[in-house]
């Protein structure tokens, strides 16, 4: 009798909890999606507090399977470059939240001659091709490469003009005239010409474009182009060159002398100006009345000065050494040797983080521990740093500037890292001749990193378990559960009540997805997706609990039957003998 009345106490009372659940879940779907969400989040995220708290404080360790070299965002095996020219590559890791712990890369070149590499900048040095290689400090058998492919720039086209921009040259006996050839593309030289006068007894030319009168008349200069890369390609362009008499007589060029007002003698005899100077080199002939006045500059390196060819106007494009040579067409010249400095320089940024200044140079910064590091590089370009951490086990600066923060700062003295960065523009980090340097501060605080950013899609599994995922597993079980308490005793029945639990899970959760439509509520949207969410935790509980009952009672059958069958035995053992005796 006790036994009778408690079945049907549970009975009841899953019947009522089935019920109670499913009038939640109606409550629940009709709910503003604001309300919704912030709900759910909260759960979330109270659940991911006490896991982070519980958690090792070191952030996950998810090694790379392979990497790969990046340039402007995309991925790139072959790189093609002119001398002087230079390019940066990145990389990318897969997976993308590889640990910044395995981010350290080396970056190597098969062929310095060719081009150079530094953090991932590959300068062209000089013709060919070379490999550039980048592997991972942690993990060398990672690596990836790019073939760099060094090429002259060749000119398609080019037009023979003198300095000012005649097409006709004229000049008079005894005097001199400078040509000034135009190319097409601009990033063509003209190392590549000759010249040559159709008639020398009225105009000589020198091999650098410097036309000498010599008597009057009419010729022309022949201009030709032939790069020693490509001697089969072939280009001509002719001026005309008319030579007039000169009223008075002509005076040879005894002498010249280069200068530059603007520049400033070093301590190593070469004179110095500042990247992004501009001005004009002045140049004394001897003697002052000489008639042969036209003159040629160039440059030893157009990437860190350019000149004007005719007017020795220059411009400073980069930082190093160079000289600027004048050249008369009697083949008289004079150099001058420059030094290429910073003005200033800059300070320090950080990508994929911000700098908190907090003083001259000074400054605070917040990191997780995480899988993603923050990279310190210089402000301006052509700039080098160095680094060093008051506590590697926390934080670890690579020669890239990428911050590895290990751990949480909490065992720190103070609860902070402090980061000294040195920058400079020479790799010496020298600050005398012109040269500069300067020291940063950054104190570092590394937040623990949270469970669920080291663990994927933990944020989505604990919205969907303590969410509508999580709901109808529960209502699952009290289905089957209800299912089991309310169990008529026939095989019958039974089979037919796993199709019932089936049935009635799927159309309460098509039921409670069309509550969210905009004709019941405000901010969800009914998507059918989600009821398949919503019964793949309905409907495994509901099975397996309900198919669990009916293996037991199967087992239960069996053992009575063959209890029963081993009572029987004797039984029908003694009835044969008694036959037999009779």
């Amino acid at each position: 009798m006790k036994k009778i009345r408690a079945k049907t106490i549970f009975r009841y009372l899953c019947l009522s909890a089935l019920i109670l659940e499913m009038i939640v879940l109606c409550i629940e779907a009709l709910r503003p999606g604001t309300e919704s969400s912030k709900s759910s989040n909260a759960v979330g995220d109270t659940v991911d507090l006490v896991l982070t708290e519980l958690s090792d404080d070191a952030i996950r360790d998810r090694k790379p399977t392979g990497i790969a070299v990046l340039s402007g965002g995309e991925e790139v095996r072959t790189l093609s470059l002119s001398p002087g020219e230079s390019a940066a590559l990145s990389v990318s890791y897969l997976p993308k939240d590889t640990s910044v712990n395995y981010r350290e890369t080396a970056w190597s070149s098969a062929d310095d001659r060719v081009a150079t590499v530094r953090n991932g900048k590959v300068t062209a040095v000089g013709l060919g091709k070379t490999t550039i290689y980048v592997r991972l400090t942690a993990l060398p058998e990672l690596r990836a490469e790019v073939t760099v492919d060094v090429r002259e720039v060749l000119a398609e086209d080019f037009s023979l003009l003198t300095a000012d921009g005649a097409e006709e040259c004229r000049v008079e006996t005894g005097n001199t005239a400078v040509l000034a050839p135009q190319f097409t593309p601009a990033g063509a030289t003209d190392t590549a010409l000759t010249y040559a006068s159709e008639d020398e007894t009225v105009a000589t030319v020198s091999p650098f474009g410097i036309v000498e009168g010599v008597s009057a008349g009419d010729t022309a200069v022949t201009a030709t182009y032939s790069p020693a890369s490509d001697p089969d390609f072939v280009l001509t362009r002719r001026i005309p060159v008319h030579v007039a008499e000169s009223p008075v007589p002509a005076v040879p060029l005894r002498g010249v002398v280069l200068g530059c007002a603007d520049a400033q003698m070093r301590d190593d005899g070469t004179y110095q100006l500042y990247l992004g100077d501009t001005g004009s080199l002045s140049a004394a002939l001897a003697p002052q009345n000489t008639t042969q006045t036209a003159l040629r500059f160039e440059s030893s390196d157009p990437d860190l000065v350019s000149v004007d060819p005719a007017t020795g106007e220059y411009t400073v494009c980069g930082k190093g050494r160079a000289e600027i040579t004048v050249r008369a067409a009697n083949g008289l010249s004079d150099v001058i040797r420059f030094t290429f400095v910073n003005r200033t320089l800059g300070g320090i940024v950080l990508k994929g983080g911000t700098l908190e200044k907090t003083g001259d140079a000074a400054y605070s910064l917040k990191l997780k521990a995480g899988v993603t590091g923050a990279v310190l590089a210089a402000e301006a370009p052509d700039r080098y740093l160095r680094f060093r951490s008051s506590d590697e086990q926390i934080v670890k600066v690579y020669e890239s500037g990428l911050i590895a923060a290990l751990s949480s700062s909490q065992k720190a003295e103070g609860g902070v890292v402090t980061l000294t960065v040195t920058l400079s523009d020479n790799p010496d980090f020298d600050d005398a001749n012109g040269d500069l340097t300067a020291s940063y501060t950054i104190v570092l605080t590394v937040e623990k990193q949270a469970f669920s950013e080291g663990v994927s899609g933990w944020s989505l599994l604990i919205r969907k378990l303590f969410g509508h995922f999580g709901a109808f597993l529960v209502l699952g079980l009290l289905a089957a559960g209800t299912a089991i308490f309310f169990d008529r005793g026939t095989w019958r029945g039974r089979f037919l009540t796993v199709g019932g639990l089936t049935v009635f899970g799927f159309t309460f959760a098509c039921f409670t997805e069309l509550l969210q439509m905009d004709l019941f509520t405000t901010g969800r949207a009914a998507a059918f997706s989600d009821v398949i969410i919503d019964f793949s935790g309905y409907w495994p509980a509901a099975i397996i609990v309900y198919l669990a009952f009916l293996l037991t009672l199967a087992i239960v059958a069996l053992v009575r039957l063959s209890k029963k069958q081993n009572a029987q035995a004797p039984q029908d053992e003694r009835t044969d003998a008694q036959t037999k005796s009779s």
